[in-house]
């Protein structure tokens, strides 16, 4: 298992005034087979380097950080990654993350092309429901939020 903060590597802090973590969520990814896990995270790293100037800087910094920290873990057989953040980075992150995934999507399907790579699509649940997770056990508003997203993540259902 890889542990590491939600914060490294800079920058990915869509909040850069934030560098004290006060309250913080756990964030447990896998266990995944570490091929899926890559399957999915090398079509995720060129999904944000081609859309990355449509992306505030902070988040495509941030997710691209997040992206090679966890190619970076997907060794071995199995991949498991664990962090923390604060609920506010995570939501405002999963939230970005949704608007883009739902944005490919919907060019994918005009288009004709796969939407993600269906090797790695059991990373791609494991990884959403994992941060959906994380939020939903934070608090109410987090809750309230993450219930009214998951219905509507694409590739969820």
């Amino acid at each position: 298992m890889v542990e590491g903060r939600l914060s490294r590597p800079e920058p990915r802090w869509a909040f850069p005034e934030r560098h004290a973590i006060i309250a913080s969520v756990q964030v447990r990814i896998g266990p995944v087979q570490s091929e899926a896990a890559l399957a999915w995270l090398n079509y995720a790293r060129s999904v944000v380097e081609a859309m990355s100037r449509q992306l505030p800087i902070q988040v495509a910094a941030s997710f691209a950080g997040y992206l090679e920290e966890w190619i970076g873990a997907a060794h071995g057989e199995t991949f498991v990654w664990e962090g923390r953040a604060e609920p506010e980075e995570v939501e405002y992150l999963l939230h970005a993350w949704f608007n883009l995934a739902r944005a490919v999507a919907e060019q994918r399907e005009r288009t004709g092309e796969p939407i993600r790579p269906v090797e790695g699509e059991v990373f791609y649940k494991a990884l959403v429901n994992a941060l959906l997770d994380a939020l939903r056990s934070e608090n109410r508003a987090t809750a309230e939020f993450v219930e009214q997203l998951a219905p509507f993540w694409p590739g969820l259902a």
